[in-house]
């Protein structure tokens, strides 16, 4: 009755490979983080260059007439565009970093909800297999009772059981739609096609602790994220330091009036004595609180992870124990069924003894569930 575990399998990832194609949620991210990106870049080139011209008539008409053409190019001290470039570039990661963490946590819903219907199958086969005894009781206590040997009050008490694991039946049922529905909502609205009844046993056992640590160290999106918004931080404290220095203009200028002409060249210098008094001051304080905010999250993610890993140590005993519990009972069902129908036992001790078998082997295939689970989010990292 209880389901086992295999080596080698890979409908899970298959599973995951499906719900990275076709979720609408990171689809629609994707997009987002491209237009981020491209608004990143947006403001890192010259302004448009502008162009007056002036006509203007005297008054009496003998003064004539007089205009001017003048052509003008604004730009920054050039440095400027450098600096402004690799803001862009840590903005485009850092948005890039941001949709690798959503990533990462639909696609561990999607490996634990396989996990999920996997565990429920199997609940689900142990809890038919108790409503297959609970029917045969039944027909054993309505034939003693057409025998004279039984009680109405044992009848009834096996029809109350039988309905009570044909209840059970129906709820674990229940529970499995609402988990295929929900793995669909993930997939995009597709089926996914996953059959699996056996969990994956990870390859390898448990790594060492320093070695998952060093893993969400360099790779966690997470992470990532936060360290990039430092970087970026600091790229617009750079930037924002070249706004103190001035913006040049030149250009072309032309003037004529009655007879004569005038060709000239046009040089402006713009000094940012008020206009960016207090931004250097406001991107120190950003870059002071994305450090103290990289620091925070490192020093999160250790605890978390290394609280995870115990967790997960102690469910793999766990596990472990419960299973081989579970499967030196197995046996134990014919034993019960031979001394309920020799009288050997009464239908109260017969169902006692079930409950408690049947509690054994759910609690070894919830065990197995748990260790799935926090193993996989201790894993997530490589998603």
């Amino acid at each position: 009755m209880l389901g086992g575990v295999c080596m080698a399998q890979d409908g899970v990832a298959r599973v995951v490979a499906q719900v990275e194609s076709n979720n609408i949620t990171l689809a629609s991210y994707r997009s987002l983080t491209e237009a981020q990106s491209l608004e990143a870049r947006v403001g890192n080139s010259l302004s448009n260059p502008e162009v007056e011209f002036v006509h203007a008539w005297g008054s009496p008409s003998e003064a004539g007439k007089t205009g001017e053409l003048v052509v003008t190019q604004e730009f920054d001290f050039p440095s400027a565009y450098a600096l402004r470039g690799k803001l862009a570039k840590a903005k485009s990661e850092q948005y890039d970093s941001q949709y690798d963490v959503l990533r990462q946590q639909i696609l561990l819903e999607a490996q634990q909800l396989c996990f999920d219907v996997i565990a429920l199958r199997q609940q689900i086969d142990v809890q038919q297999a108790v409503l297959s005894h609970a029917e045969r009781t039944l027909l054993v206590e309505q034939e003693r009772v057409s025998q004279g040997d039984g009680s109405e009050l044992d009848c009834e008490q096996a029809r109350m059981q039988m309905m009570t694991e044909q209840n059970a039946l129906r709820l674990l049922r229940i529970d499995l739609d609402e988990a295929l529905s929900r793995l669909k909502t993930l997939n995009g609205g597709q089926d996914a096609d996953f059959a699996d009844t056996q969990f994956v046993m990870p390859q390898g056992g448990l790594p060492d602790l320093q070695s998952v640590l060093d893993n969400w160290r360099t790779a966690s999106p997470q992470l990532k994220s936060v360290l990039l918004e430092q970087k970026s931080a600091e790229a617009e404290l750079r930037v924002s330091r070249t706004e103190s220095l001035p913006k040049f203009t030149v250009g072309y200028k032309h003037e004529f009036s009655a007879g004569e002409r005038f060709h000239g060249v046009v040089a402006g210098m713009s000094i940012p004595m008020f206009g960016n008094r207090n931004n250097v001051k406001r991107s120190k304080a950003q870059v002071q609180y994305a450090r103290s905010a990289a620091e925070a999250s490192l020093s999160d993610m250790t605890t978390e992870i290394t609280a995870l890993y115990r967790k997960t140590e102690v469910l793999a005993e766990a596990a472990e124990t419960a299973e081989r519990t579970a499967r030196s009972l197995e046996s134990f069902t014919a034993r019960l069924d031979k001394s309920l129908q020799a009288g050997g036992i009464g239908m109260v001790e017969y169902f006692v003894q079930m409950n408690s078998m049947l509690s054994v082997c759910s609690e070894a295939i919830d065990f197995r569930l748990q260790y799935m689970k926090a193993y996989a989010q201790l894993m997530s990292v490589n998603l």
